[in-house]
């Protein structure tokens, strides 16, 4: 095993069919559906860039993403031979990750929660204004106030589900930060 980092363009080329554009390469991306060659693979920086997805990095991060290895696999895989330092940097790395994820679990559960509450408010409330004002409301006020209530409905019935997926596909959608 060496310790000396591979060129990048042979290591994605194994993968990837490029051609050579003066100092860089390109062709179709692996990460995902490519119709036209959006990959570049650059040789002065050693670097690849997706144009399409915004993939990109080193010689290391292309074997970790395309073959769903770690750092020190990808390194084996290169045959490069892990260090202790790599091993330490990779167990920092992993325990910074796993806290961020933590926290950004609670942020997205207290979300989840304070937003079903709302859902929950809102339906009262339209359902209140419904018995109380049915029959000076208007056509199109009637309408909004069963459109709304359909939605809040919906989003209910979204957050008391499992499928985390989709809970998450609404707050996407509702682009909130924190409430």
């Amino acid at each position: 095993m060496t310790s000396l980092k591979p060129d990048i363009a042979p290591v994605i080329s194994a993968v990837v069919s490029l051609k050579r554009y003066g100092t860089r390469y390109q062709g179709k991306c692996p990460f995902h559906e490519d119709h036209t060659p959006s990959f570049s693979v650059y040789e002065n920086t050693q670097k690849y860039y997706c144009h399409g997805c915004g993939e990109g990095g080193d010689v290391f991060d292309f074997v970790q993403k395309y073959y769903g290895v770690d750092f020190i696999g990808a390194k084996k895989f290169l045959g490069i031979a892990p260090t202790d330092r790599d091993t330490t940097k990779r167990l920092v790395k992993e325990q910074s990750r796993h806290k961020k994820l933590v926290e950004a679990k609670k942020v997205f559960d207290r979300w989840t929660a304070k937003y079903y509450q709302q859902c929950c408010l809102m339906l009262r409330v339209l359902r209140k204004t419904l018995i109380r004002h049915n029959k000076s409301l208007t056509d199109s006020q009637l309408q909004m106030i069963c459109e709304m209530q359909a939605m809040y409905d919906y989003h209910a019935d979204l957050l008391e589900s499992d499928d985390v997926n989709t809970k998450y596909e609404l707050y996407k959608c509702l682009k909130v930060k924190d409430m």
